[in-house]
């Protein structure tokens, strides 16, 4: 007879195996991080470095955009979805990816947190835009937020209450920096802090690691399955992904299929769309153009064409940051 199935239960052998390989908890800190800087058509400037260590757990990168006031101003850049949350920190005249403007009067910089989107979103870019951020992976969030994430959903706002001590230091700190990379690596040095220091982190969230399982399959992964990998029951696997996620399984899985599809046209634009749609396990060309379309507002030719025009945000885009190296 063949052995029976382990569970996927905090404290399983199994569960240390999966979460050391999905989350490639290495002993890699801030301190030895790269960032990596991207430099768009029409003028603005990103940086982007992938989480590491344990923060990695948790945060799929680490991010900063520049937009000087000589920038070819107004710029449409188009965001799409990631399941992601975003924690930013805003130094300019207008907050990035937020349609949040800098109110008059007001501090030199604020701190907000964008949820998860669940549809593509075009921001027009007006005025001086310098600000950094942290890209929490699906359920990665809940131990920081410590609230309802899908509570956050399509919507931006202020620094929550359990992180109001903790902002105006950062800030300060931020300010003091000469350049957006160093502010880049002290919000990694400072969210490893705010992991340490947190008493929610001794077990990966399951949320998190079952998100992280589906993006490896790139949403390729039934709720059965989940179910018997992790040992628990499709209704508590709902409310979980509903209260750490914001997303029900079923929509991050569309989610991240829809990266990989990305990431394809990226890489071989000229590869047939029907092989495309079998290769990402759409029904039929017809089935991936439907969803093409609805999280990113464009067919997939229209977007190869915007993508080399530089007017998708670069950083969102990326399907994965777990090699440790930076992203290109």
């Amino acid at each position: 007879m063949s052995r029976p199935a382990e569970a996927l239960s905090p404290g399983s052998r199994l569960y240390g195996q999966v979460i050391g390989r999905v989350f490639n908890n290495s002993v890699a800190t801030s301190k030895t991080m790269k960032v990596e800087t991207i430099h768009s058509p029409v003028g603005i400037e990103f940086l982007i470095t992938p989480a590491v260590g344990p923060l990695a757990r948790y945060a799929h990168s680490l991010w900063g955009i520049c937009m000087p006031a000589q920038a070819r101003l107004p710029v449409a850049i188009r965001e799409l979805p990631s399941g992601c949350l975003d924690v930013i920190f805003s130094f300019g005249d207008q907050v990035p990816f937020t349609g949040a403007q800098q109110p008059a009067g007001s501090p030199s910089a604020c701190c907000l947190v964008r949820g998860p989107i669940l549809a593509p979103v075009l921001w027009c870019l007006e005025q001086r835009i310098e600000a950094i951020g942290v890209r929490l992976r699906p359920g990665g969030a809940y131990w920081l937020i410590q609230q309802d994430i899908s509570l956050l959903v399509d919507k931006v706002v202020p620094i929550p209450r359990v992180l109001e001590a903790w902002s105006p230091r950062a800030l300060g700190m931020f300010l003091r920096q000469a350049d957006l990379a160093a502010r880049v690596c002290l919000l990694a040095e400072l969210m490893e802090e705010l992991l340490a220091a947190s008493a929610e982190t001794e077990n990966a969230p399951r949320a998190c690691a079952m998100a992280s399982m589906l993006q490896e399959r790139a949403g390729n992964m039934s709720l059965t399955e989940i179910e018997r990998i992790f040992a628990v029951s499709a209704r508590q696997i709902g409310r979980m992904f509903l209260k750490e996620v914001g997303l029900s399984p079923k929509m991050l899985g569309r989610i991240f299929r829809f990266k990989e599809l990305v990431r394809d046209l990226r890489q071989t634009p000229q590869e047939p769309w029907a092989l495309l749609a079998q290769a990402r396990g759409y029904y039929d060309q017809s089935h991936m153009i439907r969803d093409f379309k609805a999280f990113s507002g464009l067919t997939p030719q229209e977007f190869i064409e915007e993508w080399r025009e530089g007017e998708v945000a670069n950083f969102y885009l990326q399907p994965s940051c777990r090699s440790g190296t930076p992203v290109r």
